[in-house]
C-alpha cells in the first residue's frame, strides 16, 4: 500500500492549561504510532478567534502535525479523535508530492 504525506490540523479546546494541552498532544501522537504513522513535523499555535463557534467554543489551540501513513489508516484515526471531548474538530489534507 501507498505511503502518503499529510498534514493534520487538530482544534483543541482553549480552556486547556499546558499540562493537560501535552496530554493531549501527546494523545494524538500516540494513535498515530499504534497506526504506524511517521511524525515529521509539529507545531502548537498560540490560541487563536475562528471565525465561528465550534462546540460553543470561539477561540481554539491549534495543532499541527505533518505526517507519513497509509491512507487506510486516516479514517481509522479520525475516529479515535472524535471520542476525544478536547479536541474540537479534525483536519487532515493529504499532501503532492
Amino acid at each position: 500500500m501507498k505511503i502518503n504525506n499529510y498534514e493534520g490540523m487538530f482544534i483543541l479546546k482553549p480552556s486547556l492549561e499546558e499540562a493537560a494541552l501535552k496530554k493531549v498532544c501527546d494523545n494524538i501522537k500516540e494513535v498515530m504510532q499504534k497506526k504506524e504513522i511517521t511524525i515529521v513535523k509539529e507545531e502548537v499555535w498560540p490560541k487563536k478567534k475562528m471565525t465561528f463557534s465550534i462546540k460553543k467554543n470561539k477561540e481554539g489551540i491549534y495543532y499541527v502535525l505533518n505526517f507519513k501513513g497509509k491512507s487506510s489508516a486516516i479514517s481509522e484515526i479520525k475516529k479515535e479523535y472524535s471520542l476525544n471531548d478536547d479536541i474540537l474538530r479534525v483536519l487532515i489534507f493529504t499532501l503532492e508530492k
